[in-house]
């Protein structure tokens, strides 16, 4: 069996050539194009690269700046408001508006921390709740011995108190 000589035909030789001159063409705009676009995004990526370190950096210094900020506010926080809290107001039988003055009283005792600094007031509160404890509330021939429960202390000083009814004489 032989094979046909196309090399021999003129015609055949140049499809050949065109088909090879013409792939190697294909390839090479294939390879420009593709290149142009590998350099496109490596260059996106790069500036991509760049501006996310930018950011990166600029948020560092942001988050710096703002823990700064709430560690001067934390420091400047003064203490505005104080709410004084019965618990055991259901379990103690004595009239509401004894309890009422108490919490009152308690309330003037401490009246005077409103405006002064939370870190001063913290380092303070042994001292206050054995001031609170230790006093004697006398309202109608009654007095109550107050015993501090909890002490929250942030902008507002909550002070959850228990009454306890004691016989005057």
């Amino acid at each position: 069996m032989r094979i046909p000589p196309y090399f021999q035909r003129k015609g055949y030789q140049r499809f050949f050539a065109g088909l090879a001159i013409g792939f190697l063409l294909g390839w090479v705009f294939f390879l420009t194009q593709y290149g142009m676009f590998q350099e496109r995004y490596i260059k996106m990526i790069l500036s991509q690269k760049e501006q996310i370190r930018n950011l990166k950096s600029s948020q560092k210094l942001i988050i710096s700046d703002y823990e700064k900020n709430n560690e001067e506010i934390a420091k400047k926080l003064k203490v505005q408001d104080i709410k004084v809290r019965v618990v055991n107001t259901h379990e103690l039988k004595a009239p509401q508006l004894d309890i009422l003055k108490v919490s009152q009283r308690v309330l003037e005792e401490t009246h005077h921390l409103i405006g002064q600094d939370i870190e001063t007031v913290a380092k303070s509160e042994l001292l206050l709740r054995k001031t609170i404890e230790n006093k004697t509330f006398i309202i109608d021939d009654h007095s109550y011995k107050v015993r501090v429960t909890n002490l929250f202390l942030y902008t507002k000083l909550e002070i959850h108190i228990h009454i306890s009814s004691q016989i005057s004489s």
